[in-house]
């Protein structure tokens, strides 16, 4: 996957935590670069403390990569559920299969698709 360490969280609040830092990364990502994103600017898009980020990764280059990894595995989840029951795929409105509706993704990742 990666050779980023991240943390695992432990306990729920500590993954809402998790969740909130890469969704306050993804919403920043819609508006610039990753290399104009400060840590700053992701904890008051999280929102949460700078010692919560720090607790998690240990730099802002840490995150993009488990970003990354984590929508790919978010994905190759539901390819494996798709092949597994290829009927319980969705179909969009026009009625084509929508492999990756947001319904199916964690909240996380619901901004990428």
């Amino acid at each position: 996957m990666t050779d980023i360490e991240v943390k695992k969280p432990q306990q729920d609040r500590s993954q809402a935590t998790l969740d909130r830092i890469l969704a306050g990364t993804i919403k920043l990502l819609d508006q610039k670069p990753f290399d104009q994103i400060s840590i700053t600017e992701i904890v008051q898009a999280a929102p949460c403390s700078v010692g919560a980020f720090y607790k998690r990764f240990a730099s802002k280059d840490d995150v993009l990569p488990y970003l990354l990894a984590n929508l790919q595995q978010q994905q190759n989840a539901i390819f494996k559920e798709m092949l597994n029951d290829p009927d319980r795929m969705n179909l969009d409105l026009y009625g084509r299969r929508n492999f990756l509706s947001p319904r199916r993704l964690t909240p996380t990742a619901v901004n990428l698709v």
